[in-house]
């Protein structure tokens, strides 16, 4: 689950308060909205007599940390002959064709305690770790763009070192998000960033997941451009999750 963050929430964020007919709280849109959604719409296709292919629906966790709930179902129970799958995400209606990959690591820096008194008998886990995090902010992840996705990006989303104030720290942890492109090789961006942090970070793999795009003019695309106008009151542009 994704924090509630430092700032003040206006309304409990667990809650779920209801007013003026909207839900409000942590989640209320990403993933209840959804779920409620899809649930909502299988009860209704389950009442009619005539459908051209079965519904399957699936509600996972461990969204935010990989996907393995997906995972487990794809691998363990399996879904047969997919045709399509259709993934809850509040975007306002608005059909999204694909979304870029994740690769995310974890870099880890080892050093020497000593007491804080006498830092030169020590070796400094954080300060190894921090000059590898700033050479990051300049990392080039690649020049390709994508009309839809934009570029890759890359993201220093933690950072943790240290036991105590009055201590030479012997060990820090950082983690880095990116999301690539479809199509990236994920082998040549850990390679960069093996590069880039050098010999004194050793990187952990958290999660190795491609980017996926699906072409616009596909017929099963098509169709859902059409079942989403009278919603948007027009046709829907291109666009992706980026």
């Amino acid at each position: 689950m994704v924090p509630l963050g430092e700032a003040p929430w206006s309304v409990e964020p667990f809650g779920g308060v209801i007013a003026d007919g909207k839900l409000y709280g942590r989640g209320s849109s990403d993933m209840k909205g959804g779920v409620a959604a899809f649930v909502r719409a299988a009860l209704e296709l389950a009442r009619r007599d005539r459908r051209r292919s079965d519904l399957v629906l699936v509600i996972a966790a461990g969204e935010e940390t990989g996907c393995e709930g997906s995972r487990h179902v794809a691998e363990a129970a399996g879904l047969g002959d997919v045709g399509a799958i259709v993934v809850a995400e509040p975007t306002s209606n608005q059909p999204l064709l694909g979304h870029r990959g994740a690769l995310w690591l974890r870099g880890i820096a080892r050093g020497r305690t000593a007491h804080g008194a006498m830092p030169q008998h020590g070796v400094n886990a954080i300060y190894k770790a921090a000059s590898a995090v700033t050479r990051l902010a300049a990392v080039e992840l690649g020049s390709e763009q994508d009309s839809l996705l934009g570029s890759a990006t890359l993201n220093v989303g933690t950072f943790r070192g240290g036991i105590n104030l009055n201590s030479v720290p012997d060990l820090a942890e950082f983690t880095i998000d990116i999301r690539s492109l479809p199509g990236q090789d994920h082998r040549h961006l850990l390679r960069l960033i093996e590069d880039c942090v050098g010999p004194d970070i050793a990187l952990e793999r958290v999660i190795d997941l491609p980017g996926v795009m699906t072409a616009a003019d596909h017929p099963w695309i098509q169709g859902v451009y059409e079942v989403v106008v009278p919603f948007l009151g027009e046709g829907p542009e291109k666009a992706g999750a980026r």
